[in-house]
């Protein structure tokens, strides 16, 4: 799994909505480091793959005009999040053989709907 990086053009100048985006990213970053201590399966790749490109697409939009703006931008990001995790979980490795029960999945489900409002 990749890390996301940081970025100083996901900054929308206004310090909450700054922090909640921080806290998005070091969610998806923990767990990609994590993914190296634990042997987990296809799937948990490819979902944490696609939450980080709608991540990554979401906070490269031009900075928002107004907190109003800035807030409608992230409402509309966090319902693609809340969209993705809902039409991905639970992940299809999970009832096979394919499943490593290393918990990722459990922890990026836990950890993302526990971010979203």
């Amino acid at each position: 799994m990749k890390p996301l990086r940081w970025k100083s053009k996901y900054l929308t100048g206004l310090p909450d909505i700054d922090q909640r985006h921080r806290t998005l990213v070091d969610i998806v970053n923990e767990l990609a480091q994590e993914s190296g201590k634990v042997e987990h399966c296809q799937d948990m790749n490819e979902l944490h793959g696609r939450l980080v490109e709608t991540i990554e697409s979401s906070l490269s939009h031009p900075k928002p005009s107004s907190p109003d703006e800035a807030q409608a931008d992230m409402q509309g990001y966090q319902g693609e999040i809340r969209q993705l995790l809902a039409t991905s979980l639970p992940l299809p490795a999970k009832s096979g053989s394919a499943c490593r029960h290393c918990g990722l999945c459990d922890q990026l489900e836990q950890r993302v709907i526990g971010w979203l409002p």
